[in-house]
């Protein structure tokens, strides 16, 4: 006998040891049983990997705490469990090995959490044709602490989620340049969502400072078809709030979508250095007394010469521990797919305790301001420096700080930037992002003007499928 019998095979994962010891008092029933690593089981099972649980589990197990007995717990399910006032974030924040995305959405959670006393739902996008053989530190420290939804395999499940939730927020992160992520591209201009919802965005990108598509990993750009930006000028004309990460972004809006849209900051910048401390204060991680950080993930876009100097300094701490980042999508087969960098955790300590940071990364520079580090931006060919440029100005860092050769990293070393000037503006720019987040959430009621809106969006839907 053995587990491949055409039949499936049921798995039993005990919690406690009440659970352990019940199942040894009946494990002589099974014909048989095989023990297997829960990570294994997790790789291959979504449903174990993120778990089930109920999108407003999290508001009803605090109101059951702060209760005192004084409603009963059916009450408790009936007024909690059944809201459909809820917050869902879409976002890349369930990623592999790109510290950024899982930080933003993180960010972003916990902000809206400070502002209305419950945690926001992620929308945990799993179409059936993304597979992920393994389970990397960075989506541990998603389960952990974010709060997910089950996995939406399909529209029905994308669907559903309009019975619970009634503000969408599409954001943080490069969200809105089409490089191929999923099939429905205009899922992150939230088309799940209902008309009747209170549709918004929280510094989404465009990537560049133009409306391309591109193939992941592949630089060639891909000019949007007249269809493919009609659609997108109609899903963005229901959104309630419209904010874009860049300032370009704001012109893109307005050109090429006939919308007006806000500029704020990256969504990591709501949450201030204390905040990130109290993930840091769990890492146990040992550091040396004086390093800096290297946090170069495209390396084939940097001069040869300064990755070599870079990697010959015995002062060197890399924060990225993967092969070049395009290659890496490129040529990497998902069915194997492993990363291997430093936990979430870790990552935040070296950035905080480091003396400077050399980095092509848009959140490796906004953690390098975020913990007041000098830091030298090498060239990011691939992903464009419009992020870069955009907050540099927002922030009035005009001196160069991008490295091409050698002696010019040594050159911005020694130009040390004043962070109490920077400050002063960051404080301006977080308090003005802050308040467009707070308008959002102000708008977390159902919009009884545009429910009529609803059914007819549906009617076109039908429509199209009918004209396929």
């Amino acid at each position: 006998m053995n587990l491949t019998d055409d039949k499936g095979a049921s798995t039993v994962i005990v919690n406690n040891p009440k659970a352990k010891s019940i199942f040894d008092s009946i494990k002589d029933q099974f014909g048989l049983i095989k023990e297997v690593d829960v990570e294994k089981i997790k790789c291959k099972n979504l449903l174990v990997a993120h778990s089930s649980t109920h999108i407003n589990a999290d508001r009803f197990r605090s109101a059951l705490v702060k209760n005192n007995n004084e409603k009963s717990v059916s009450q408790l399910i009936q007024e909690y469990l059944h809201k459909n006032d809820n917050i869902a974030i879409l976002n890349f924040h369930d990623s592999h090995n790109n510290y950024g995305s899982v930080l933003t959405g993180y960010a972003l959670q916990e902000k809206i959490k400070q502002l209305t006393g419950f945690s926001p739902v992620h929308i945990v996008l799993a179409p059936p044709n993304w597979g992920y053989s393994d389970i990397s530190d960075l989506i541990d420290f998603c389960h952990e602490y974010i709060n997910e939804t089950a996995p939406c395999i399909n529209e029905l499940k994308l669907d559903a989620l309009n019975n619970y939730v009634q503000t969408f927020i599409t954001g943080p992160d490069g969200v809105w340049r089409n490089m191929g992520f999923t099939d429905d591209f205009y899922v992150y201009l939230l088309n799940l969502a209902h008309f009747s919802k209170n549709i918004a965005s929280y510094a989404p990108s465009f990537g560049l400072n133009r409306v391309v598509n591109t193939k992941l990993g592949d630089s060639k750009e891909i000019p949007p078809s007249a269809a493919d930006l009609l659609e997108r000028k109609r899903l963005l004309k229901r959104f309630n709030h419209i904010s874009v990460r860049e300032s370009s972004g704001v012109s893109i809006c307005k050109d090429y979508f006939d919308v007006d849209a806000e500029h704020v900051l990256d969504a990591v910048f709501l949450l201030d250095a204390n905040d990130y401390r109290k993930l840091i204060d769990t890492s146990r991680l040992e550091i040396p007394d004086d390093y800096f950080c290297k946090y170069i993930i495209n390396q084939s876009c940097v001069d040869q010469n300064v990755i070599e100097y870079i990697d010959s300094r015995q002062d060197m701490y890399s924060l990225y521990n993967g092969s070049d980042h395009i290659g890496f999508i490129k040529n990497t087969d998902l069915d194997n797919w492993k990363y291997s960098g430093p936990k979430m955790v870790d990552w935040l300590k070296l950035m905080s305790k480091c003396k400077f940071v050399i980095t092509d990364s848009f959140h490796g520079l906004c953690f390098a301001i975020i913990f007041k580090k000098q830091f030298v931006l090498t060239s990011v060919t691939f992903a464009g420096n419009e992020r870069h440029k955009s907050l540099l100005g927002k922030l009035g860092i005009t001196s160069n700080r991008f490295a091409h050769s050698v002696d010019e990293i040594n050159e911005i070393l020694q130009d040390e930037i004043d962070y109490d000037l920077v400050y002063q503006h960051l404080e301006v720019e977080k308090k003005n992002s802050i308040n467009f987040l707070k308008r959002i959430l102000a708008d977390n009621t159902p919009n009884k003007v545009k429910e009529w809106m609803e059914s007819l969006e549906i009617q076109i839907k039908q429509m199209k499928k009918l004209s396929q």
